[in-house]
């Protein structure tokens, strides 16, 4: 929570968030990378609980419009540029490691039409929406990199073109 605070008073307005993210879906491969649209909450306990302090913003922040479909095309094309892989999925999130049940986990995610499951991202992009009704609002791209998968237990690590095409993403989105 601390740095999306700070984030809004230093009046930054895009957030990029790279983060590994769990496969659930036989289309969504170990380390490959997708790029969030949208997202469910499944977390026991959300970013937002507990008294609401209105210097911070309005209680329940719109989040409909949470990931731009032109910061995600950009995403896409950095992606394309570099011949690697990037798909755009939904996702659920989850408060903890421990929810994650493997079978039950991701066919609920499945279920709803989710390919990956995320750990501790999506609270980010909750808390980006977070501010005054006068503040403009704050643009989110989350990247996700599968590092396991609800079906094997094998984990993966980014390579260095992944990591270089992330890179580009964030600055072709603030150059813009």
């Amino acid at each position: 929570m601390v740095p999306m605070r700070i984030s809004n008073k230093l009046g930054i307005r895009k957030i990029l968030i790279a983060d590994e993210v769990i496969g659930c879906s036989q289309d969504t491969s170990l380390n490959s990378w997708v790029v969030i649209k949208d997202h469910a909450l499944f977390a026991g306990v959300i970013p937002l609980h507990g008294l609401n302090n209105p210097e911070w913003g309005v209680r329940f922040p719109d989040v409909t419009k949470v990931y731009p479909k032109a910061d995600r095309q950009i995403a896409l094309d950095v992606f394309a540029e570099a011949n690697l892989p990037l798909r755009e999925v939904y996702s659920i999130h989850v408060s903890s490691e421990r929810q994650v049940y493997r079978e039950a986990t991701g066919n609920a995610a499945l279920a709803i039409g989710a390919e990956v499951i995320c750990l501790t991202g999506v609270h980010a992009t909750i808390l980006s929406q977070h501010r005054k009704k006068e503040e403009s609002t704050r643009d989110c791209l989350f990247l996700g990199h599968v590092k396991r998968h609800t079906d094997f237990d094998e984990e993966a690590a980014p390579r260095p073109a992944e990591i270089d095409a992330v890179y580009t993403c964030a600055m072709r989105i603030l150059s813009r």
